[in-house]
């Protein structure tokens, strides 16, 4: 009986550090389904407030930023641009993360 404890624990150990050191595949291939380029000769970022405010990276002149987003049916985008010294909101963007691309420019 204490053999058999013994392997149970043994196999249970083992099992669990295989499950904390190995990761499991994703359920889904995570796809870039937020984007927003900057087509102003200003600075740019976007963020999102229902997101603990997390926010891009500055969108340089030209370039765009893109992001993959999920677990919200309800989300909000908030464009700011650069202008006189001052970060500026200049558009607000209601969208949903699941199924389907959102394209933010502003």
């Amino acid at each position: 009986m204490l053999t058999h404890i013994k392997s149970t624990l043994g196999v249970t150990a083992a099992g669990l550090l295989a499950a904390v050191l190995i990761p499991a595949p994703a359920a889904h291939a995570s796809t870039i389904n937020f984007r927003s380029c900057n087509h102003t000769g200003y600075q740019e970022f976007v963020q999102f407030p229902y997101r603990s405010g997390w926010s891009s990276t500055v969108i340089a002149p030209g370039t765009c930023w893109s992001a993959s987003l999920s677990g919200r049916t309800n989300d909000e985008a908030v464009g700011y641009r650069y202008v006189n010294g001052h970060w500026l909101a200049v558009a607000t963007r209601y969208f949903n993360d699941y199924g389907g691309f959102t394209e933010f420019d502003f």
